[in-house]
C-alpha cells in the first residue's frame, strides 16, 4: 500500500470512529428516551439531545463519503484497524435503529392511547365555547 492510500486509511479509519462514537453516543440517548416513554416521564429534552446528536453526524457525512469514494477509487485492501472500524460502526448503527424503532412504537402506542382523550377533550372545549358566547 503507497503512502496515499495508507493515509487515506488511517483518516478512513479516525472517521469511522468518530461517527461510531456519535452513534453510540445517540444510541444512550435512544435507550434513555425508551426507558422515559415506557415509565411517562418527560422525554422532549431527550427527543432534542437526539436530534442534536444524529445532527453531527449529518454534518460529518459528506466528508466521510468523500473518504470512502477515495478509498473505494485507490482499489486498496482494508487493514486490520479499517475493518474493525467499520464491522464496530455495523453493530452501533443497528442497535441504535433497533433503540429507535422501539422508542417510535412507544411514541405511537401512546398517541393511538391519547387520541380519544384528546378528542373528547376537544368536544368539551368546543362545547363549552359554544355555551358561553351565547
Amino acid at each position: 500500500m503507497n503512502s496515499h492510500a495508507s493515509h487515506l486509511e488511517q483518516e478512513l479509519t479516525d472517521k469511522t470512529l468518530t461517527q461510531t462514537a456519535l452513534h453510540q453516543a445517540a444510541l444512550q440517548i435512544a435507550q434513555q428516551l425508551t426507558q422515559a416513554l415506557e415509565s411517562g416521564q418527560e422525554f422532549e429534552p431527550l427527543t432534542k439531545q437526539l436530534d442534536a446528536t444524529m445532527q453531527q453526524v449529518r454534518t460529518l457525512e459528506p466528508e466521510l463519503q468523500e473518504l470512502r469514494t477515495a478509498w473505494n477509487a485507490s482499489n486498496s485492501t482494508a487493514g486490520p484497524e479499517l475493518k474493525q472500524a467499520v464491522e464496530q460502526a455495523k453493530t452501533v448503527l443497528l442497535a441504535l435503529m433497533g433503540a429507535i424503532a422501539q422508542s417510535e412504537s412507544l411514541m405511537q402506542n401512546a398517541k393511538s392511547r391519547m387520541m380519544p382523550e384528546l378528542s373528547q377533550e376537544a368536544r368539551f372545549a368546543k362545547m363549552r365555547q359554544t355555551y358561553t358566547s351565547r
